[in-house]
């Protein structure tokens, strides 16, 4: 199997959601899926990073990095939240959401 790992376009955003909600399935899928796409169109949650896993073209995983700031401190804390992760059941515990993280920010 050749997966490949790219970062994602807005013409994935549909496959991207379909993953969602097959990995999280159907109670918790549309939750999260709306969520993705309300952090992809969110300026507060850049800088972004969405990585999309692949195989023959199709998307198979998707992982997405976003901005944080903690507050509450002295200096404000920036950091890099991940979630959510999901990869369609049928290529699950075959390494493709290591993949994706390994591929995020280092």
């Amino acid at each position: 199997m050749d997966t490949q790992i790219r970062e994602s376009h807005d013409a994935d955003q549909q496959e991207m959601a379909k993953v969602v909600i097959e990995a999280f399935g159907p109670k918790e899928g549309d939750e999260i899926a709306e969520l993705v796409t309300n952090l992809l169109s969110d300026p507060t949650a850049r800088p972004l990073l969405s990585l999309v896993a692949t195989v023959q073209d199709q998307v198979v995983g998707q992982v997405l990095f976003t901005n944080a700031r903690i507050q509450g401190t002295q200096d404000p804390v920036t950091a890099m939240i991940l979630a959510p992760l999901s990869v369609l059941p049928t290529y699950q515990n075959q390494g493709i959401g290591g993949c994706l993280i390994k591929t995020g920010p280092s």
